[in-house]
């Protein structure tokens, strides 16, 4: 083994159970790096693209505005729109609004969505952000906005803060994707420690929380092409039970060697 283990490395190996007996080894610091520095990297690249995105979707709103084609109310939460539905496309870019419908209703436009890598939808009550395979929903009311009226007065001004507001999402989604990466590190790391208890292996759990950490790194991958979802833990828990026990395995050779 190495003395010293770069990041490339702890990915490569990460992506193998057979090699957890070196990442065992490691420090639970840097496993943490390892952890904080791939989130950077895939929070980097999903922030460049929802920037991009907003750039997009900026421009569409803009256009729109000066058209006149947004006029709109917001009222106790609610919003009305002059010209709903309205709808807006750019390539794989959809933006939708829809006052007549509520967010409990989407699922009648997904016909219109579906066949879009991004879609935004303005609802009566909400916001629908499709991104791939991921989606957000957002309420008025989460906002603070069923407390305040307004109308399209305030886009000029909307448009002109977005314009600056949207590259601190970057950062933003990089701490959210290392929290998230992290959360999911503790509960498969609770998935190793109920395996070690069935087989009646010995592992600290300060090593399964740490191989938890490499775990999660075939999953992220996946979840690039594919909507994992809950699927993610399944995935992670899979590789940190097979790396678990090659880890022990390993242990015990070494045992009997000594042993003979």
């Amino acid at each position: 083994m190495k003395k010293k283990i770069n990041m490339i490395d702890r990915f490569k190996w990460s992506l193998n159970p057979k090699k957890y007996i070196y990442l065992a080894k490691d420090k639970l610091g840097k496993a943490f790096l390892y952890l904080f520095v791939l989130a950077t990297i895939f929070g980097l690249f999903q922030g460049i693209t929802v920037v991009s995105t907003i750039g997009v979707i900026e421009d569409v709103i803009s256009k729109a505005y000066q058209d006149g084609k947004l006029n709109f109310e917001m009222k106790n939460g609610l919003l009305d729109f002059e010209i709903s539905p309205y709808k807006e496309e750019q390539g794989s870019t959809v933006l939708l609004v829809d006052t007549d419908k509520t967010v409990d209703e989407i699922d009648s436009l997904r016909n219109i969505t579906v066949h879009k890598d991004l879609s935004t939808v303005i609802l009566k009550d909400g916001i629908v952000i499709k991104n791939g395979s991921e989606e957000i929903v957002y309420k008025y009311a989460d906002f603070g906005l069923d407390k305040v009226n307004f109308n399209n007065e305030v886009i000029d001004i909307f448009i002109k803060e977005l314009s600056v507001i949207k590259y601190f999402m970057i950062p933003v989604i990089i701490i959210i994707k290392f929290i998230d990466m992290l959360f999911y590190s503790f509960m498969m790391s609770l998935a190793g420690m109920l395996s070690m208890l069935f087989n009646k292996q010995r592992l600290s759990y300060g090593n399964i929380f740490k191989l938890a950490m490499y775990s999660i790194t075939a999953p992220t991958l996946l979840g690039l092409i594919l909507p994992l979802g809950k699927y993610t833990m399944f995935i992670g828990g899979l590789i940190l039970i097979f790396g678990i026990n090659f880890v022990v395995y390993d242990d015990i050779i070494k045992v009997n060697k000594d042993n003979m």
